[in-house]
């Protein structure tokens, strides 16, 4: 191989080493990436020791006769998006990851030590993926924020996976077969998914219950629920606070029957008084139910799951995070 790396795509131009990523008739096949020993040794103790004279991929580095080092079991884009980010070439690296995406980058980065590298970069992924909660995968990013230890992403994440989705928390998705947390941490995030619908289950009902109502106020919330049913969120279903909010755009405020009154005691027992701010007030419970949602403190996680200090608890230091005990 040349020092131009033949047929590698060029990382770094005075590389000592190819490396070999892929396998033969598995997705784009094999491909090669010249990198630095240095630059890897530097972002990564697990390349660090591979390239220490003692190992065969360590022996006899130089630009001008790279060594192959083979990488067939590591994810090529991963190997690439790391090797890029260690040596500065960033320009071409993509804007945004899908949420599948950032979990292998973060198992890769786990494997090889190597998290401080590309922590900055993931940031600005998963920023943008919270702005998307429905996207496929999404349960994915909370065991990625937990390899790639981003606190205040890992409490967002939580947050939006108990108040922001439409479908029940899958455990075993979340998990996908790795153990690097215990299934208790996972539940603490389905249980929170139940008690929020719980809570939007409660605003529904209060529109039925409560105080008297006279004939004309019953007409009237019978007239909204079949608003409500027409627009499909009644009876309620597992739809999440912004989705119920989206829906309810298309339903009008409740009204009295044209020809109807109010009744007399309608200041003191019946309902009468607020029948047209029905809407607002089931607006407003459902504002109060989701912002109450708060996300897992990452650095309490760990000390109960696995005994690391927490001198100074993440949920104090991170806007809406919720202490895990």
């Amino acid at each position: 191989m040349s020092s131009a790396g033949g047929n590698a795509e060029i990382i770094a131009t005075k590389g000592d080493v190819i490396l070999q990523l892929g396998k033969v008739g598995v997705g784009d096949g094999v491909r090669n990436v010249l990198v630095s020993s240095v630059v890897l040794s530097l972002a990564s103790p697990v390349f660090a020791t591979m390239f220490h004279g003692r190992f065969p991929e360590g022996q006899s580095l130089s630009p001008a006769s790279p060594r192959t080092v083979p990488l067939s079991d590591d994810d090529p884009e991963c190997i690439t998006m790391i090797c890029k980010i260690g040596h500065m070439q960033t320009s071409q690296l993509p804007t945004t990851l899908t949420a599948m995406d950032l979990f292998k980058l973060a198992l890769v980065c786990n494997k090889y030590d190597c998290v401080g590298v590309v922590r900055a970069w993931a940031m600005i992924w998963i920023a943008a993926l919270l702005e998307t909660p429905a996207a496929q995968d999404f349960e994915k990013l909370f065991l990625a924020t937990h390899l790639l230890d981003l606190s205040g992403e890992f409490s967002r994440v939580s947050q939006s996976l108990i108040r922001d989705q439409s479908t029940t928390f899958s455990i075993v998705k979340a998990m996908a077969g790795q153990e690097f947390l215990p299934w208790t941490v996972y539940q603490c995030i389905l249980l929170g998914q139940m008690a929020y619908r719980q809570e939007i289950n409660k605003a529904f009902g209060s529109i039925v219950t409560g105080k008297e109502r006279c004939s004309a106020s019953q007409q009237s919330t019978c007239m909204f629920l079949h608003s409500l049913k027409k627009c499909g969120i009644w009876p309620t279903h597992d739809y999440s606070v912004p989705a119920i909010k989206s829906k309810l755009e298309n339903v009008g405020e409740a009204a009295f029957p044209a020809d109807s009154k109010r009744c007399a005691s309608y200041q003191n027992l019946c309902i009468c008084g607020a029948v047209s701010c029905t809407k607002r007030n089931l607006v407003y419970e459902l504002d109060k139910i989701y912002n109450a949602v708060q996300g897992l403190c990452l650095k309490c996680v760990r000390h109960k799951a696995f005994g690391e200090s927490r001198a100074q608890c993440g949920a104090h230091l991170i806007s809406g995070a919720m202490v895990y005990l």
